[in-house]
């Protein structure tokens, strides 16, 4: 994702949170200083992650993350696996399964710790739910089909861990009705936040 104003604001936030155990308060402003000058000086095409990488290993050796996204990450795969049997039901209902399988991926999109700071089970069982409900644009979806219908390739980047389960229904929906396509699943060199990885 390209960086916005709403992601900068809000990444801001994320780090003069972590900064609050220094208690020297002209030493917070430093590093402050510090990460908005890796911000001013990022690139347009730069994206949220790269930026974010940047400021972790700036802030790494003053202030550890200490928040666990190796036991969250397992957390939210292991219960989105649990719902496989559920989504592979739920698709079975619906008219189109590409467009349906989608509709949960995009759903599955909510596990981003990066955008929240904290998650809610009970919301992320409630998008799921109403997933098929809320539609997807129709012109982008049939320039998509005739894309992939005429494509060779398809780079399918993943981005959180749980969502990766809808991911995954929605790369094997596609392999299954567009055979001829070569697919590769992108995911992250480096641990950032709960993003996928190998």
């Amino acid at each position: 994702m390209k960086l916005n104003a709403r992601c900068i604001a809000c990444q801001v936030n994320r780090y003069e949170l972590r900064l609050r155990p220094i208690l020297d308060e002209q030493l917070k402003m430093q590093h402050l200083n510090h990460i908005f000058q890796l911000i001013l000086n990022s690139h347009p095409d730069d994206t949220l992650a790269y930026l974010n990488m940047q400021i972790d290993a700036y802030l790494e050796p003053i202030v550890p993350n200490l928040k666990d996204y190796k036991t969250i990450k397992q957390t939210y795969n292991q219960m989105m696996l649990a719902l496989n049997p559920w989504f592979k039901q739920q698709l079975s209902t619906q008219k189109d399964e590409l467009y349906a399988s989608l509709q949960l991926a995009r759903a599955g999109n909510y596990i981003d710790f990066g955008a929240m700071d904290s998650l809610s089970q009970d919301k992320l069982m409630e998008l799921l739910n109403n997933a098929f409900e809320d539609k997807l644009d129709e012109k982008v979806y049939d320039s998509f089909v005739k894309e992939l219908q005429q494509a060779q390739t398809l780079i399918y980047c993943l981005d959180n861990c749980g969502e990766i389960v809808v991911d995954m229904i929605a790369i094997k929906t596609i392999i299954k009705q567009f055979p001829h396509l070569k697919v590769i699943a992108m995911v992250r060199g480096g641990d950032v936040l709960n993003d996928v990885t190998i």
